[in-house]
């Protein structure tokens, strides 16, 4: 974030002189709409309520903003009125390894609410998002605000400062590319990972594709949809959510401009080598979020790969079919660039949705028909490009699409996948040994 990076630049630069305490709180009114059918109102399954699901994140920033933390205590109670068996109040008392003191406060019975404060002998900085915003990162400096005050100043005098235009998510994915093209470390530090990985070696890996999706979606549909559901089932399972390259295999849109392809084996090779470096460093549990139907070959050869050499429990998950299986009826189905396509970008990039461009959508009938062809188990045909599906590029209905209903389908979606895969990676982890087990079976065959 924008504004908790101005932050650690004040630090750095002396501007608050020596930080002495820091104060975090992350809260929102989850508690007050839990139910015994969502995965949250029990303890075995979102243990710590608010501590686990809302206050993780700002020791994260807290680690950042103020180094190692050596000690740690903590207190919990439950005060909404529901009956849910989690906790939903969580305070935890943190102490730094130069001496500083903090805190961190989650509430799930309150008003959204993200917050930093950080105490100096020259200045104090205070750091708040608007919650209004908070769906939407690439808008979150709009509306945050953000200021110093100095000295003996009350108040009163406080700079109000200005928050840089960012956005949390393409920043991280721009800080791992650059980290990549120059060989300079980021400025999360190694040892960040680490952490996470030894807290829970989950990785996330969001698959996509960059292929044309008409007039009113971008061309990067399928890896803005990844991404945004990654974020949301990392932040479910407390996982790492791994930068996922934006190309996928895609011939059958070559035919229309702004499609980029790989062949099979350099996908299969980008996918197996980024996943292969992070069991290296500790990953366990590799989750693969696909939403584009060319990668399911190459990416279950991949997966396999990764299990066998890699050691690695694998389970992916065709998040485009979740999405249909669970709001197809009301969506139209899944179509190319219809309804579920545009509310999954939506809820994650609504700024490159255009729903005043629709225009010159193909058959709807026709296109249902040759998706219903080619998406069965038993008889699998092979279609020269997409216009076999649809003569335009595109059909579908999109112009019913709503960033609200955009933001139910995301959380019904995430919800549904961290469950289930939580479920899974239990099941796999009684059946199947671990990567000793699988060498020695190799060379008993």
């Amino acid at each position: 974030m924008a504004g908790i990076r101005k932050i650690r630049e004040a630090i750095d630069g002396g501007d608050l002189g020596r930080v002495a305490f820091i104060e975090a709180n992350f809260s929102n009114e989850r508690a007050l709409e839990l139910t015994p059918k969502t995965w949250r109102w029990y303890k075995d399954k979102a243990p710590g309520g608010p501590l686990s699901q809302l206050a993780i994140h700002q020791f994260d920033v807290l680690h950042y903003l103020g180094g190692e933390i050596v000690e740690a205590s903590a207190m919990a109670s439950k005060l909404s009125p529901l009956g849910a068996e989690v906790d939903d109040q969580s305070m935890t008392l943190l102490k730094f390894a130069d001496g500083k003191v903090g805190y961190v406060g989650s509430c799930w019975t309150s008003p959204g609410i993200f917050a930093v404060r950080v105490f100096g002998s020259e200045g104090l900085m205070h750091y708040e998002i608007d919650f209004e915003t908070w769906d939407t990162p690439d808008q979150l400096h709009k509306k945050s605000t953000l200021y110093i005050q100095r000295g003996k100043d009350g108040y009163a005098k406080r700079e109000e400062l200005k928050v840089p235009e960012s956005d949390m998510f393409r920043t991280e994915l721009e800080m791992f590319a650059d980290s990549c093209r120059t060989g300079k470390p980021g400025e999360l530090s190694a040892s960040n990972g680490n952490f996470a990985l030894k807290k829970n070696p989950l990785v996330i890996l969001p698959q996509g594709s960059v292929e044309q999706h008409g007039p009113h979606l971008p061309t990067g549909t399928d890896i803005f949809a990844s991404s945004g559901i990654a974020h949301a089932v990392a932040e479910r399972m407390d996982g790492l959510v791994l930068p996922g390259g934006p190309l996928g295999v895609t011939p059958l849109h070559m035919p229309f401009e702004g499609t980029i392809t790989l062949t099979p084996d350099t996908y299969m090779r980008v996918v197996t080598e980024t996943c292969a470096s992070t069991a290296q460093h500790g990953a366990k549990y590799l989750l693969i979020l696909n939403w584009h139907e060319l990668n399911i070959p190459p990416l279950g050869v991949a997966a396999d790969l990764l299990h066998r050499e890699y050691g690695m429990t694998v389970l992916t998950v065709q998040a485009c079919f979740v999405a249909e299986d669970m709001f197809g009826k009301e969506c139209g189905g899944l179509t190319h660039g219809g309804e579920i396509e545009a509310l999954a970008v939506l809820a994650y990039r609504p700024d490159l949705v255009h729903l005043d461009r629709i225009d010159y959508s193909s058959d709807h009938a026709h296109g249902h028909k040759i998706d219903a062809l080619r998406r069965t188990r038993s008889y699998q045909p092979v279609l020269s490009d997409v216009r076999s599906i649809a003569p335009t590029g595109w059909y579908g209905s999109p112009q019913h699409a709503t960033v609200e209903k955009a933001r139910r389908m995301l959380n019904d979606v995430a919800d549904a996948i961290a469950k289930q895969s939580a479920e899974i990676f239990k099941q796999l982890d009684k059946i199947q040994g671990g990567v000793a087990e699988i060498k020695q079976l190799s060379k008993v065959r």
